[in-house]
C-alpha cells in the first residue's frame, strides 16, 4: 500500500542520506524524507514523505504528504495534498483537501473553507466543509454540514443527526440509498453517470 511506497522512498533515502534523506529547511519551507516528520516549529510550507507525519505547528501555506500515517493537529492556511493509509484533519483549513487513503477522518476542529476531494475506502467528516465534496470512497460517515455540492461515487452513506447537503448531491445510477429529508430534500438529489 501507500506506507510500502513511503517506506520504499525512505529506503532510497537511508542508502544516500547526505542527498536524500533527513530534512532541509530553506527559507520556512521544509524538505523532509525521515522515519518520522513532526516539525517543532511553524513553517510557510511542508513537503514531506514519512512513516509519519504529525502536524502541531501551524502550516501557513500548503502541506504536500506521503506516510503511513498522517495527523494535521494545526491549522494550514493553504490547502493539504496527502496520501496514506490512516490520515486525521483535526485543525482548520482554509483551502482545499486532497486525500488518497484507506482511511480519513475530518475531526471536528478540522473545518474545512475549500473542497475536500477523497479517494480511499473509508472517509468520516466530523467538522463543516464550505466547499463543494468530491468522492471516490467505499463508504461514507456524514456529521456535520456541507455547503456545497456532493459528487459521491461509493457504496454506502450514513448519516448523523446533524448532517446536511446545502448543495446538490450526485448520485451514480442504480445506487440505491435512502438520504433523509433532514439532510436533503429529494428534489436536491440527482442520479447520473
Amino acid at each position: 500500500g501507500l506506507s510500502a511506497l513511503a517506506s520504499s522512498a525512505l529506503a532510497d533515502g537511508h542508502k544516500s542520506r547526505d542527498h536524500h534523506g533527513g530534512s532541509k529547511l530553506i527559507g520556512n519551507d521544509l524538505f523532509a524524507m525521515q522515519d518520522e516528520t513532526k516539525p517543532d516549529g511553524a513553517l510557510n510550507s511542508l513537503w514531506a514523505v514519512s512513516e509519519t507525519i504529525t502536524v502541531t505547528k501551524p502550516i501557513e501555506r500548503n502541506a504536500h504528504m506521503i506516510a503511513g500515517e498522517i495527523a494535521v493537529q494545526a491549522p494550514v492556511g493553504g490547502s493539504i495534498y496527502a496520501a496514506g493509509e490512516e490520515i486525521t484533519i483535526a485543525a482548520a483549513v482554509l483551502g482545499d483537501v486532497s486525500l488518497a487513503a484507506e482511511t480519513a477522518k475530518i475531526e471536528p476542529a478540522g473545518a474545512i473553507d475549500g473542497n475536500l476531494r477523497f479517494f480511499g475506502d473509508s472517509l468520516t467528516i466530523a467538522a463543516p466543509v464550505a466547499g463543494n465534496l468530491l468522492l471516490m470512497a467505499h463508504h461514507l460517515a456524514l456529521e456535520e454540514v456541507v455547503v456545497g455540492d456532493v459528487y459521491f461515487g461509493g457504496e454506502t452513506l450514513e448519516f448523523a443527526e446533524a448532517a446536511k447537503i446545502e448543495g446538490q448531491l450526485f448520485l451514480r445510477p442504480g445506487l440505491d440509498l435512502e438520504v433523509p429529508a433532514s439532510v436533503i430534500s429529494a428534489d436536491r438529489i440527482v442520479r447520473k453517470d
